[in-house]
């Protein structure tokens, strides 16, 4: 059942993102789509993942508060490495159209 959903919504989302193509601003909407497709693929599979340990007999809420405690952890690791990269990218990028110029 979870294969099939997600096989709909990929499909119906790819027709969306043919449509989309024709946009001036289909690069955003191309992306915008891109990362709703992702999501419903890995949500999909995260509840067929918990409906089978479920069928198993596996305690399956020990599983996703650690996941949970998991993508916190993950969240506050990610959110320093922003921190860190972008003011360093927007460096480089003023570095280099400013070697470009003549003054």
């Amino acid at each position: 059942m979870a294969l099939v959903l997600n096989y709909i919504v990929g499909k119906s989302l790819r027709r969306m993102l043919k449509r989309s193509a024709s946009r001036p601003d289909h690069r955003r909407s191309r992306t915008a789509l891109s990362i709703t497709a992702s999501f419903f693929g890995y949500l999909t599979l995260t509840v067929a993942l918990v409906l089978c340990l479920r069928v198993l007999g596996v305690n399956y809420q020990a599983i996703l508060a650690g996941a949970g405690v998991a993508g916190i952890a993950l969240g506050f690791g990610a959110q320093t490495l922003v921190r860190i990269c972008c003011p360093g990218s927007f460096s480089c990028l003023k570095t280099s159209s400013a070697s470009g110029t003549t003054s």
